[in-house]
């Protein structure tokens, strides 16, 4: 008989919004003041071209990671009644070989738009046909521009990797960082 299950992950955590960049552009970043925090963000937008930083098309939104790759995050697990079954704690850890590694945008020069802030970053409803079972949660760990920064972007339940269905954040302010290959 199937099972259904409600996956909360919340903390603190980001959504970087990356554009790849010219060295013109880079340029013009620079000489505009963004390395001392003299451009603002409506500035930055208008030197890449684009309307609005959101309107960037590489977003990775996602948990934080800290000295470890859970500091940042707790997980609740509901079932269909919505009862807690099961809820992270401080000793939690993923199991090593279970992580999944991505390092992306590091082969060419980036503007990175760092949105930081705290609330639910994922949610997901998995179907199984056991209780379950928190040694199967595994997370897909992305380095960005040479580990400028990490983030839990996702997870696996039993090595395949879940849907995103939602989450909401509070952004608490921005953050940029240029990248130059």
């Amino acid at each position: 008989m199937s099972k259904f299950f409600r996956i909360e992950v919340s903390g603190f955590g980001s959504s970087a919004f990356v554009q790849p960049l010219t060295n013109g552009v880079l340029d013009d970043l620079r000489e505009g003041g963004l390395e001392e925090d003299e451009l603002s963000i409506e500035d930055v937008c208008d030197i890449i071209d684009v309307e609005h930083y959101q309107m960037i098309d590489d977003v990775y939104s996602g948990i934080n990671v800290g000295s470890s790759l859970t500091e940042n995050m707790e997980i609740n697990v509901f079932d269909e009644n919505d009862i807690l079954v099961w809820s992270s704690d401080e000793e939690f850890e993923f199991y090593e070989e279970d992580i999944e590694e991505r390092i992306l945008c590091d082969d060419d020069n980036y503007l990175m738009i760092q949105d930081m802030g705290k609330g639910e970053f994922m949610v997901y409803e998995i179907e199984v046909n056991e209780d379950f079972d928190s040694a199967l949660l595994s997370p897909i760990h992305v380095e960005l521009l040479d580990g400028e920064l990490e983030l839990i972007v996702g997870l696996k339940y039993d090595g395949e990797e879940l849907d995103n269905i939602g989450g909401s954040f509070k952004s608490q302010g921005l953050n940029f960082y240029l990248y130059e290959l």
